[in-house]
């Protein structure tokens, strides 16, 4: 049986944390070492993760996701780690599903769907839709994907560090970054939907349009006016048009704000990026 670490990146996730710990100490398949890494809190995570009897490592002041999840992979003892959000849960069979995956030496991560766990109002259902893209149909059992994706997910630490660790500079899209070093690398990277991660937190309208923003958007923090006008096209079709058929009206508005965001999201970074 492979030992298994599994750590839990957190920011101020007071109400989550102990959840996501949890999830990780009642898998099926036994997590060797369980310890969260705090990316200097402000509120009560610190003592709520303490609380729960894991390790807890501090960074004294917020330094990103990349620093975070850089400090992770040194500390992780074991070769394999699972990766949970502070805001997320992992399902029980999670860890004993996805480290069937790693049977075979060229894989260096298998990340699962991500799903809301309540859908209570407008937010969170247009946050189910077009982030967590919940009504996809996806294939079962593990798939090649071009994806590095770290909310929920077992990943190599070796091959992690063979590539350099994660980029410490990067505030986000730490996983995006890592995905491309490791493909290029010729290392292999699966999806398995029949993973499941539940999302127990949930968010405001700015910060679910601040997460879509980071994952579609991306690191490099640029939206083309080209691909800004295509996003405008696609808001109406396929998103209003997935809004309408699930019955959410009330998601329309927030899928025609959603490019006009990213773009001034991006306009905004450039005058920043000028400024320095």
């Amino acid at each position: 049986m492979k030992k298994v670490s599994g750590y839990i990146p957190s920011y101020n996730n007071e109400d989550t944390i102990v959840a996501a710990i949890t999830s990780l100490k009642s898998q099926v398949y036994p997590i060797d070492e369980i310890f969260v890494i705090d990316d200097g809190s402000s509120d009560k995570t610190i003592d709520n993760a303490s609380r729960c009897g894991v390790d807890v490592y501090t960074n004294q002041v917020n330094k990103g996701r990349g620093f975070t999840r850089s400090r992770a992979m040194e500390i992780a003892k074991n070769d394999i780690v699972v990766c949970c959000d502070a805001t997320n849960e992992l399902d029980l069979n999670f860890v004993d599903e996805g480290i069937k995956a790693f049977n075979s030496n060229k894989v260096s991560s298998v990340f699962g769907k991500i799903s809301s766990k309540t859908m209570t109002g407008a937010v969170n259902k247009w946050r189910s839709i077009h982030l967590f893209k919940e009504n996809a149909k996806y294939g079962s059992g593990f798939q090649k994907s071009d994806l590095f994706i770290t909310y929920g997910a077992i990943v190599r630490k070796s091959h992690i560090m063979a590539v350099g660790n994660f980029n410490a500079e990067l505030k986000h899209s730490e996983d995006e970054e890592m995905g491309e070093r490791l493909l290029n690398n010729k290392y292999t990277l699966l999806s398995n939907h029949d993973l499941n991660v539940f999302c127990n937190f949930d968010n405001s309208l700015c910060e679910v349009f601040e997460r879509y923003w980071r994952w579609y958007v991306g690191k490099d923090e640029e939206m083309p006016f080209r691909d800004y006008l295509h996003s405008i096209k696609s808001s109406i079709k396929p998103m209003i048009q997935e809004d309408l058929q699930a019955g959410y009206w009330r998601c329309v508005p927030l899928s025609l704000m959603c490019p006009h965001y990213c773009y001034f999201k991006t306009l905004i970074t450039r005058g920043k990026n000028k400024l320095k």
